[in-house]
């Protein structure tokens, strides 16, 4: 990756975790959308070793630009007046 001067590597799905996980490198999982029948679906992206607060930040970025993620529906609304997490 430092050779092409990549920050990480993007899988779709959760694939991509297995690599990193094998070699002990860290990955974060970020929600991607749907599929037509509403199966959410991931993006992994892979960093190398000690990468973490750069994969946080691009994984924040990602769900900021694509505010892909969506309550589950078998989970009730929060009460009115409930604290946000």
């Amino acid at each position: 990756m430092a050779s092409e001067r990549l920050d990480a590597l993007v899988f779709p799905g959760w694939s991509g975790a297995a690599i990193g996980a094998k070699a002990g490198y860290p990955s974060v999982i970020v929600p991607a959308g749907y599929t037509a029948e509403g199966t959410p679906i991931g993006l992994t992206v892979l960093g190398r070793a000690w990468s973490e607060p750069t994969l946080l930040r691009i994984a924040h970025a990602f769900e900021n630009a694509t505010r892909a993620r969506r309550p589950p529906t078998s989970v009730a609304a929060p009460s009115p007046g409930a604290p946000s997490l």
